[in-house]
């Protein structure tokens, strides 16, 4: 959806989401996995490079009741969100997996890909597991 109409709703939204993170929101960091293994140390151990990290503003908060609920009754064995983070959208890029949160010296894993709200390009959802909880994906 990219007509002038969602670019309309896009310009009109996008700063006051912005806006109300900045008011309302938290300090978030994204932390993204160092470069890939690029040799061998000394003692035989893998070379990675540190990982990189964004400062991002965001809301984080507990995932809902209803959000809980329906990720619960889904079923197949999925994770079941305990927080939800909003990010503005053109803040950071999400689409590439492998990035983690981390909020007050805690690490906030990704259930899922992140959500853009409604495909207009304004806000990111994330659902999230409890600080320190990391779920394999397959």
């Amino acid at each position: 959806m990219t007509g002038p109409g969602t670019l309309e709703f896009r310009g009109d939204l996008g700063p006051e989401v912005v806006e109300m993170v900045e008011d309302f929101g938290h300090d978030l960091a994204i932390i993204r996995p160092g470069s890939s293994p690029n040799g061998w140390d000394d003692d035989g151990n893998q070379i990675i490079g540190q990982p990189s990290t964004q400062a991002v503003r965001g809301l984080l908060m507990p995932a809902s009741a209803r959000r809980r609920a329906a990720a619960a009754s889904a079923g197949q064995g999925l994770p079941v969100p305990a927080y939800v983070a909003y990010v503005p959208f053109g803040a950071v890029d999400l689409d590439t997996p492998g990035w983690h949160l981390q909020h007050g010296g805690e690490n906030y894993y990704p259930l899922r890909d992140a959500q853009d709200i409604g495909g207009q390009g304004i806000c990111w959802l994330i659902e999230l597991g409890s600080p320190g909880e990391v779920v394999q994906r397959g």
